[in-house]
């Protein structure tokens, strides 16, 4: 066997787009993953011969003339992209916010909210914008990131004053960015930011550094239509994790094959700390994770309870699966 120039080791999208833009640049390449499908926590696997979300997670890079467009695009790679609208909605006990995909009302609808300040959100939803474009432009152009060649040196120079958002955040985290607009005692944006950094950064926004967070803070996520996305959120002042926050992804009434006929699939997932699961004994193993199943149905109970869950949808199949931090 021959050996390969780079190994990348996992096939979610990082290793996916690390692995072809190697391979465009003509390296030999070997990419490994432990499951038996690739995409990561955007995958699908198969359970009962019925198809179910791998857990929850965001993305970007869909957009018109960005990368992930493109390759998909130059490669015939065959996948639909489709708008939801709202993309996201999610709810707590005190309060609920359905996200829209365009941004500026986006900004209108979080600012109807209870105790909001409207021109400190507007105010810090520009500085998040700023960052993510910047980022955003860095990213739809491979030739710009490493390894860099000289040509690519001296275009980041020419564009230096445009990373001055980026560089401003480096090193701090997303919560930073917050307390320096006056919002910090706001629970709501605290919630939200939370939220959406736990299932893109994997992090709250105390611990999520602030350029990669702004950037993930997007509304250009997808789904196919009539889906619905839901975070659940049972008590703001806890971690959001091991069942307090909870994620349902419920399949578009299109997606065939994907559940009995004239049903849904629902996949439930919420955020598990491995180190901590590792460190009990196999026997301790099971019953933690059984608590974390009934803390999960706790939290979807009073907060998406059928009638609310999806207005007009068939029954649905259930599956609850939960997804490493």
């Amino acid at each position: 066997m021959e050996t390969p120039d780079v190994v990348v080791i996992g096939a979610g999208f990082g290793g996916l787009a690390s692995a072809l833009r190697l391979a465009e640049l003509g390296a030999d390449v070997v990419l490994c993953e432990t499951l038996r499908y690739p995409g990561g926590c955007a995958s699908t696997f198969t359970r009962s011969g019925y198809r179910f979300e791998a857990g929850a997670t965001l993305f970007s890079g869909l957009g018109e003339g960005q990368l992930f467009s493109n390759w998909n695009d130059k490669w015939d790679l065959g996948v639909r992209f489709d708008p939801l609208d709202p993309l996201v909605e999610l709810r707590t006990g005190q309060w609920s916010l359905a996200i829209p995909p365009d941004p500026d009302s986006f900004v209108r609808r979080f600012a109807e909210l209870p105790g909001a300040d409207p021109k400190a959100l507007r105010a810090f939803f520009a500085t998040q914008r700023g960052v993510a474009n910047a980022l955003w432009k860095l990213f739809e152009d491979p030739t710009l990131l490493p390894p860099l060649s000289g040509s690519a040196v001296l275009r980041h120079l020419g564009r230096s004053f445009s990373y001055g958002p980026v560089v401003r955040w480096m090193g701090r985290p997303l919560s930073d960015v917050v307390s320096s607009h006056g919002l910090a005692g706001w629970e709501p944006l605290r919630v939200y930011l939370d939220a959406v950094s736990q299932i893109t950064v994997q992090a709250s926004s105390a611990e999520a550094e602030a350029p990669f967070a702004m950037a993930a803070v997007d509304s250009d996520a997808v789904g196919g239509p009539d889906a619905k996305h839901l975070q659940l959120v049972d008590d703001e002042t806890a971690p959001f994790i091991e069942g307090n926050h909870v994620f349902c992804s419920i399949s578009a009434a299109d997606e065939h094959k994907r559940a009995p006929a004239g049903q849904r699939t629902a996949t439930i997932s919420t955020h598990v700390p491995m180190q901590k699961l590792r460190e009990l004994e196999p026997e301790d193993q099971g019953v933690y994770i059984a608590d974390i199943q009934n803390r999960m149905r706790e939290t979807i109970g009073p907060h998406a309870p059928p009638g609310r869950c999806l207005e007009g949808s068939a029954e649905t199949d259930q599956e609850a699966h939960g997804r490493e931090r």
